[in-house]
């Protein structure tokens, strides 16, 4: 259940990682990075044995001798995210301070001494300038309106990680959240129709969040209470979009997606039990809620109101028993004419 996960995806890479001693080899020249960076770059990092061009294969396949080669990243991703250095697995591997931001082991240069303190701030406010290079470009800043793009929400810390969909890079990350003295734990997060929203909400916060999906700035925010905010869905003509407080009395609650403004809400004692799942009607006037327990869904009809509970157990009542079907997501057809649940 998705209220359980608890978890930080921080874009783990051991790109930096080689096992042996690195050899000092005459240093290149050009390489497109700031000069100070390249100096690093060039003499501590591209060394034979090291992340240059011919030992990088083994060293985690990352190649660090040209500026070109470093944004592709290694083995396990991109090692550099623009404008967010501790996040960076560069920064990390090479940092040995720790009142600077996070360290990881092995310490590189591997058996070499450290890189210096200054060495180390000149690389982490590099990366947090946008790590631009020697004629101070940013990547992945071409074409924002248009560039193909995903999201994965980072439960544990408060974070978003925007994935390039032509590289499948990490291009940036998003810092969330309203409260920075507490994890509200982003949970659930769905795109706008229009491609110019997205939309986030937070399992132990009290807020909802629009983002403006060019810039990957924040848009707007609504306070919504008290509540276990697990899922949201966007209405198929993009002007609501709905959230569900995944609580033994919880409640269904729909906002205008421009504003925010909370325009209805389903909620009392014992209307709707652990409700999770959310999929729109085509037109609108009808939501379908999962009971995350039990053998059952809601169909909402906000207008009237109306609910009922409907049995996906063929035979028997619906019933919020736990451990029977216990249907967790809903997904509507793309003709509208059916729903699927997991």
């Amino acid at each position: 259940m998705g209220s359980t996960l608890r978890f930080s995806i921080i874009v783990l890479s051991i790109g930096l990682l080689s096992w042996g001693a690195c050899r000092i080899d005459p240093p290149q020249t050009q390489a497109g990075y700031p000069t100070d960076i390249e100096r690093i770059m060039l003499t501590r990092c591209a060394q034979s044995g090291c992340h240059n061009s011919s030992s990088g294969v083994n060293a985690a396949g990352l190649n660090l001798s040209t500026y070109a080669t470093m944004l592709q990243g290694g083995n396990s991703g991109a090692v550099v995210i623009p404008f967010a250095a501790e996040q960076s697995t560069l920064f990390q591997f090479v940092n040995t301070y720790p009142d600077l931001g996070p360290t990881a082991k092995p310490t590189m240069p591997i058996n070499l001494p450290p890189l210096s303190r200054n060495d180390v701030l000149l690389l982490k406010n590099w990366i947090n300038a946008g790590c631009p290079n020697r004629n101070g470009e940013i990547p992945f800043s071409s074409n924002p309106i248009t560039r193909p793009k995903a999201y994965i929400t980072n439960q544990g810390c408060d974070g978003v990680s925007v994935i390039d969909a032509a590289t499948h890079l990490v291009m940036r990350y998003v810092k969330i959240g309203a409260d920075p003295n507490q994890i509200e734990n982003p949970h659930c997060l769905r795109v706008a129709p229009n491609k110019q929203d997205w939309f986030v909400c937070y399992s132990s916060g009290q807020y909802f969040d629009a983002y403006d999906a060019v810039h990957d700035t924040l848009r707007k925010r609504t306070f919504l209470g008290t509540g276990n905010w697990n899922i949201l869905k966007v209405s198929p003509n993009g002007k609501y979009v709905s959230v569900t407080d995944f609580s033994n009395n919880g409640k269904w609650v729909e906002l205008d997606a421009q504003t925010l403004a909370i325009r209805r809400v389903i909620s009392g004692n014992g209307v709707l039990t652990y409700p999770h799942g959310i999929a729109y009607t085509s037109t609108q006037d009808t939501v379908y809620v999962t009971a995350q327990y039990g053998n059952m869904v809601y169909r909402i009809i906000p207008d009237i109101p109306q609910i009922d509970a409907i049995s996906i157990q063929p035979g028997q009542a619906p019933i919020t028993t736990p451990q029977l079907l216990d249907p967790h997501e809903v997904l509507m057809s793309p003709d509208y004419s059916r729903y699927f649940i997991t």
